[in-house]
């Protein structure tokens, strides 16, 4: 469950949890997400009955239920659209990284 959010949140707390734009934090945005990724070589025919799987698992009322009771929100998208995701996370941090010159420690 988020202690705050940069968006309403209707988990636990019913909405009542404060944004971090209503607690004074202007222009943040960070979200955590999870992913199933299979190697790069896999065929795609393989992938693509992996992800019919994985869609109709996360369509299972019981799977969504479980996952929205810890904070998660369930998407099941396709691997375009993982890929586009992971392009834009990379770039928005790594433009951060490097102007603000952060190193692994």
């Amino acid at each position: 469950m988020p202690a705050c959010s940069c968006e309403r949140w209707w988990g636990h707390s019913g909405g009542k949890d404060a944004t971090l734009e209503e607690q004074g934090f202007k222009n943040v945005e960070a979200a955590n997400w999870y992913a199933i990724l299979a190697p790069a070589k896999t065929p795609r025919d393989v992938a693509d009955r992996l992800g019919q799987a994985i869609r109709k698992a996360m369509s299972m009322p019981d799977v969504r239920d479980k996952l929205l009771a810890t904070g998660a929100e369930p998407v099941a998208g396709r691997p375009e659209q993982l890929a586009a995701l992971l392009k834009r996370d990379y770039d928005k941090w790594g433009k951060l990284i490097r102007e603000k010159n952060i190193t692994a420690q």
